[in-house]
Parts: C-alpha cells; sequence; structure tokens
C-alpha cells in the first residue's frame, strides 16, 4: 500500500492573516496546569500544557478575534477591546 500523496501548497497564493496593529507575526498560547504527583503517570509533580491558540506578537489580541476581508485577514477594533 502506498503512503499519502505528497501536495505541494503554493504558499504565494494563500492570503495571510495580518493584525489590526499590522502584525503579521503570531505566537502559540498556551495555559499551564500543575499535575500533583498522584495523578501524574511518572508519579513525580509535572506541568501540563494545554493548547488554545495563537496570539499577536506586537499587541496580544487573539487569533480567535480574526474576520475575512477581501484582501488580508484583520482582527477588528471592536474585538481588540474584547480580548
Amino acid at each position: 500500500m502506498a503512503g499519502p500523496a505528497a501536495l505541494t501548497i503554493p504558499l504565494n497564493e494563500l492570503k495571510e492573516r495580518v493584525c489590526k496593529c499590522g502584525s503579521e507575526i503570531f505566537v502559540q498560547a498556551l495555559r499551564l496546569r500543575e499535575v500533583p504527583a498522584i495523578y501524574s503517570p511518572s508519579g513525580n509533580p509535572s506541568t501540563m500544557r494545554i493548547e488554545v491558540g495563537f496570539l499577536c506578537a506586537h499587541c496580544g489580541c487573539s487569533l480567535s478575534k480574526v474576520h475575512k476581508t477581501d484582501e488580508k485577514t484583520l482582527i477588528t477594533e471592536k474585538d481588540m477591546k474584547h480580548a
């Protein structure tokens, strides 16, 4: 049985996500939870990482507040106030 076919995506044809502040850089956001030793598989206290999305590296807006436009994808000012 053959593996999945390789897919070539022309990146220059994809719409870029841009924050209302103009930044094109986003960082991954995590929530951290302390796991007591009693619940940890190793028997030692540890930290659980929960991925929650992406934030603008410049202003901190959540990427989940992004809306699409014809040219670029922008975060609205209304959403920035609630981020």
